[in-house]
């Protein structure tokens, strides 16, 4: 979906991969406490992903259950949460859903935004709005993944689920005692026809091949060469034997790291963001005004103010990519 979604009048731009290690260190993860799973009777997690029952409405479900007796008025050392979350973690929802912010116009064969949010994505954002903002959750505004603040917390066995970055496993391993494992984010519904969606913070390492450069057969030796040192160095190294074997510590981790890392996908704007005025970071901007005044902007509000800067971003973009010829 990569390939299709960075693609410019036929052409790619721009490519990620094994190349980078921030491929694997921020792809975005849901890690579960065992500890926490076992005393609220929850079921065989992993099962429930396999048996395509791992959705929304369940992840909901049981972060509500944790909290359902407990005290939510006392500071985060004495209380439990059901999921501690941020600005990506959220933002990333957009993708593991499956929804598009831009649609493919076939006769110009350009991605151009959508007027209003289509409604389905409207109407599942406010249901993960409101999740987001309930006692369930431990939301974070600040900018960024905040690990700093949410690691030890979940460390410590304070929440249920944490939606992070998957190097913050290093982390976990060096100091939570409970066992953890991980799990990809939540599908939309539990049809046969809905898939699991990974995807990955939106600050990873890319690679784009000058327009000045001549020699495009040497460029392409030189790209080769990298991708099979940085597999070696990287997929080998880190993602198989570090993530897998010294930051977890069960087997059916190993299968969901693959299973996250295979159905990794990248939204168009998510790939342009910066250089059409970033309507990927819409969830993520709501979220972070509700969070801090309930209730001030909905999805659709905050779209169709940003809709004119989006849709010039966008039609600079395709001048400035048709100007290069090649």
């Amino acid at each position: 979906e990569y390939n299709d979604n960075s693609d410019v009048f036929g052409k790619n731009y721009v490519f990620v991969g094994d190349m980078g290690i921030t491929l694997y260190q921020y792809l975005e993860v849901v890690f579960f406490n065992k500890s926490l799973k076992d005393i609220y009777q929850i079921g065989d997690l992993y099962q429930t992903v396999l048996d395509g029952k791992w959705t929304l409405d369940e992840m909901i479900r049981l972060s509500k259950l944790v909290v359902e007796n407990t005290n939510t008025t006392v500071s985060d050392e004495d209380r439990l949460y059901g999921t501690l979350s941020n600005e990506h973690a959220i933002r990333a929802f957009a993708s593991s859903l499956g929804f598009d912010y831009a649609r493919l116009n076939g006769i110009v064969n350009q991605r151009e935004m959508h007027a209003t949010p289509p409604q389905l994505m409207d109407d599942t954002y406010e249901k993960l709005l409101a999740w987001q903002m309930s006692d369930a959750v431990r939301y974070t505004a600040s900018a960024g993944t905040d690990a700093e603040a949410l690691n030890p917390l979940f460390a410590n066995d304070k929440s249920l689920f944490y939606i992070q970055t998957l190097g913050e496993a290093e982390y976990l391993a060096a100091n939570m005692n409970s066992g953890y494992g991980v799990l990809p984010y939540p599908k939309l519904d539990d049809s046969d026809s809905t898939q699991y969606h990974s995807t990955t913070r939106d600050s990873i390492s890319g690679c784009m091949v000058a327009s000045s450069a001549q020699d495009l057969e040497m460029v392409g030796t030189i790209t080769e060469a990298m991708c099979k040192f940085a597999h070696e160095y990287i997929t080998t190294e880190y993602y198989e034997q570090r993530l897998k074997f010294r930051y977890f510590d069960d087997h059916q981790t190993k299968a969901m790291l693959d299973m996250i890392r295979e159905n990794l996908t990248f939204e168009f704007t998510q790939i342009f963001g910066d250089v059409i005025g970033r309507p990927y970071d819409s969830f993520s901007a709501v979220a972070n005004s509700n969070a801090k005044s309930p209730e001030s902007e909905t999805l659709n509000y905050y779209w169709r103010t940003n809709l004119p800067t989006w849709k010039s971003g966008i039609k600079e973009m395709y001048e400035k990519f048709a100007k290069l010829g090649r």
